[in-house]
């Protein structure tokens, strides 16, 4: 993650990191609902897959943390707005973090529906 910074950096790109916080359950209603193919198989191996994945992992640059598991009290767009306003610089791009459905695509939405839409965003 620092070394893509870094490159961003060094071509004049200030990037924002977003990590999206999610659990299993959320995560695996996401998952269903989305029906998509590449999804199969870990739907048919739920515990398998699962088991790889770390939902506490955060990453060890600055970063602003979004909520986006199931009951959140607070809307993805709240909760990104002061965030890119207030602590995090944002001038060319957003890097989205997060688990294998964490809803990398949802806070896409959120970040163009802002008063100042993000153009410039990259799910990893």
């Amino acid at each position: 993650m620092g070394r893509l910074i870094n490159r961003c950096e060094a071509r004049g790109v200030t990037v924002a990191v977003v990590w999206i916080q999610c659990d299993l359950d959320t995560m695996h209603e996401y998952i269903t609902f989305r029906s998509a193919a590449r999804d199969s198989w870990k739907l048919q191996n739920w515990d398998t897959y699962a088991a790889g994945v770390d939902p506490e992992l955060r990453p060890v640059v600055p970063h602003l943390v979004v909520d986006n598991r199931l009951g959140a009290a607070i809307s993805l767009t709240d909760q990104v707005r002061p965030g890119l306003r207030h602590g995090v610089p944002v001038r060319q791009g957003i890097l989205l973090y997060g688990p294998p459905a964490a809803g990398k695509d949802t806070i896409t939405t959120a970040l163009t529906e802002l008063d100042e839409p993000v153009r410039a965003i990259h799910p990893v």
